[in-house]
């Protein structure tokens, strides 16, 4: 009986300890989502800018639940995505930056899966906003 009632303790030691590790796990899943999705849009910005006015493109980006996209451009013209990610415990912040002069945006709290990026360029000006077509 006392062997029993240790080994079940162990076993829900080891289970919970396993828990954690999903957990962990499936943040750092959803910041790597997050953060590959941020370079793939820079690449996008800065190869539609290359090509000059007019010229565009349409991204796919796999986003994680509870996700915000933040697209600026500081004082010295430089373009930020910033997408912060909803984790347990507040928030990552992701930033990618790029010479390219932004504007534009993507929705707030982007849902769980992909969404269709439209990135068109405006001359010295990169536009980037959710498409209304699919990829």
């Amino acid at each position: 009986m006392i062997i029993l009632a240790v080994s079940l303790v162990m076993f829900l030691v080891m289970l919970g300890l396993n828990e954690d590790s999903l957990d962990r796990f499936n943040q750092d899943l959803r910041v790597k989502q997050a953060k590959n999705s941020a370079k793939k849009l820079v690449n996008a910005v800065e190869f539609v800018y290359r090509q000059g006015g007019g010229a565009k493109t349409r991204v796919y980006l796999k986003v994680p639940a509870a996700t915000w996209v933040n697209i600026s451009t500081n004082v010295n013209g430089s373009g930020i995505l910033e997408f912060t990610v909803g984790v347990a415990g507040g928030n990552v912040s992701i930033i990618e930056g790029t010479n390219v002069n932004l504007t534009g945006g993507l929705p707030d709290n982007v849902s769980d899966g992909g969404i269709c990026v439209d990135v068109v360029s405006l001359g010295q000006v990169v536009n980037v906003s959710r498409s209304g077509g699919s990829c």
